[in-house]
C-alpha cells in the first residue's frame, strides 16, 4: 500500500510527465497553482484524496519538500511567487464527480 507522501508523488509525478493531459490554472491566489486531471488516471489511494464532491487538505512534511524539491520548483513556477524560497506545501485534493476530474491544488508558504 503507498503511503501518503507516495500518493502525492505519484500524482504530481503523472501531471509534469502528461502536461497534455492536464488542466492548470494559477488558481485565485499568488502562492498557488491548481490542476484537474481525468478521474480515469490510476491514482494511489484515490479514496483517501480524492472523494467525491469534497476536498482533502494535507500539509506535506519537510522531508516530503526537500526530498522532492526539483519536482516541487516545477510547479512553483506556474505560481505568480516573485522569489524561489517557500517553507511549506499544502496539497488540497478532490474529485469533481460531475466532471470527471480529479483536482490538486498546491499552496507554497
Amino acid at each position: 500500500m503507498l503511503s501518503n507522501s507516495d500518493s502525492i508523488f505519484q500524482v504530481l509525478t503523472y501531471i509534469k510527465s502528461h502536461p497534455k493531459n492536464v488542466i492548470i490554472s494559477n488558481a485565485n491566489y499568488t502562492n498557488a497553482v491548481r490542476m484537474f486531471i481525468d478521474d480515469t488516471v490510476a491514482v494511489g489511494n484515490a479514496q483517501m484524496y480524492f472523494p467525491d464532491h469534497e476536498i482533502v487538505v494535507t500539509r506535506m512534511s519537510p522531508d516530503f519538500i526537500s526530498t522532492n524539491s526539483n519536482l516541487l520548483d516545477y510547479f512553483y513556477d506556474f505560481t505568480k511567487q516573485n522569489d524561489q524560497s517557500y517553507d511549506e506545501l499544502w496539497v488540497t485534493t478532490g474529485h469533481l464527480q460531475d466532471s470527471n476530474k480529479y483536482m490538486v491544488e498546491l499552496s507554497f508558504e
